[in-house]
């Protein structure tokens, strides 16, 4: 069909190309009509080509399709969209890189070994949970480790904070010594800094798995704003993009290019691409730690519970030496015991505090007189402007 189209486009021109005299100006229109259709069709034809390749990369882990398997649920509204104390103060003043620090091993695997297809054999299994209760463990409130000194510049210069709030700087040093991290924090607590500052100071990359496209925009875009490399992967890139920052990662050259990169479950259950580049980082020290953010959703007992967060144990058993930092506003005692199994966090450090809000007032009122005290209220308290 493009050959035709073409050889009827070539009959409306002489031999030198241009247009016989006889034709009219509705002929040069036919011919411009006829061009942009083949250019169309060529364009559908090639369309086949590039969803093959997208498919091939993007090829399901056999766990993924077990029987049993359902698809993705929508999250409900409950998201800790006000937890970052990021809003940031020098937008003006770059990260300097300064010192780095990594728990991760640091074995090199050279980039030209041919790579084998990446292994998805994941299991869950119930192993045995030791809880170390970290809010009441004095030494990570410490101001001895060595990154200490450098947390406090970063996070007065970058962030524009003067101090920690409760638990901050006790799950940063529990989580930047190496161990496995389980935070239960109210919203506002300020989670986001908990991973974000240590991110700044690290060697490597910081992972970070978050449930919602929106909320992990909102993130970068507060990141790009501070001048902190970062970036992430989904469905809704274009697949130029997703491929770009899949080489970034992979280049020696690029060691420190991104401190974070945020993905969402669904992206690690389905992309071979971004595990095999994950195994690469890890075998050269530089996957510096795995965040599970509204952790919740791994846990079948809670309400935000999402199927593809049942495969993240899959990292722990991938990544042993790489730290985990498992973070929610929301978790009973039982969403707690999941999702510590579900994520194989054998040894785990809890950090949890009360979910009360001294700058929040609670009144019960009488309804037969609430609506007369409120109109006397308003009339007290705006006595000149109503």
């Amino acid at each position: 069909m493009k050959d035709q189209l073409i050889a009827v486009s070539n009959k409306l021109l002489d031999g030198s190309g241009e247009l016989n005299p006889q034709h009219s100006e509705e002929l040069r229109q036919q011919r411009a009509h006829l061009n942009k259709q083949i250019q169309i069709l060529g364009d559908y034809m090639a369309r086949p080509t590039q969803d093959d390749e997208r498919q091939r990369s993007h090829s399901m882990a056999s766990t993924t399709a077990a029987e049993g398997h359902h698809p993705p649920m929508t999250p409900s509204t409950f998201v800790d969209n006000n937890r970052s104390q990021s809003q940031f103060y020098d937008m003006n003043a770059p990260w300097d890189g300064g010192s780095c620090y990594t728990p991760a091993p640091c074995t090199y695997m050279d980039s030209n070994i041919p790579l084998t297809s990446v292994q998805r054999d994941y299991t869950r299994r119930n192993i045995d949970i030791s809880y170390t209760d970290g809010s009441g463990d004095k030494k990570w409130s410490s101001t001895d480790f060595p990154w200490t000194k450098e947390l406090e510049v970063h996070n007065k210069r970058v962030f524009g904070n003067r101090s920690f709030r409760p638990n901050q700087r006790e799950i940063i040093n529990a989580t930047m010594n190496g161990s496995d991290v389980f935070v239960l924090m109210p919203t506002g607590g300020g989670k986001s800094l908990t991973y974000q500052l240590p991110a700044l100071i690290d060697e490597g990359i910081t992972l970070v798995v978050c449930p919602l496209v929106s909320l992990i925009q909102d993130q970068i875009m507060h990141l790009s704003q501070a001048n902190i490399p970062a970036t992430y992967l989904s469905a809704n890139l274009e697949w130029t993009e997703q491929q770009r920052i899949l080489r970034d990662l992979m280049s020696p050259t690029s060691t420190c290019n991104y401190k974070l990169l945020y993905v969402t479950p669904e992206k690690i259950a389905k992309s071979d691409a971004l595990l095999r580049q994950l195994e690469i980082l890890y075998s050269r020290g530089y996957l510096s730690r795995i965040v599970i953010d509204e952790a919740h959703c791994v846990s079948q007992w809670g309400h935000d519970f999402r199927p593809d967060y049942q495969h993240l144990g899959l990292l722990k058993q991938k990544f042993p030496e790489t730290p985990v930092l498992a973070l929610t506003a929301t978790a009973t005692a039982s969403v707690k015991e999941d999702v510590v199994q579900a994520l194989g966090l054998a040894n785990c450090v809890v950090f949890k505090q009360s979910f009360n809000r001294p700058n929040l007032r609670y009144v019960c009122q009488n309804i037969l007189t609430y609506n007369f005290d409120c109109a006397n209220h308003l009339s007290a308290s705006f006595a000149g402007i109503l």
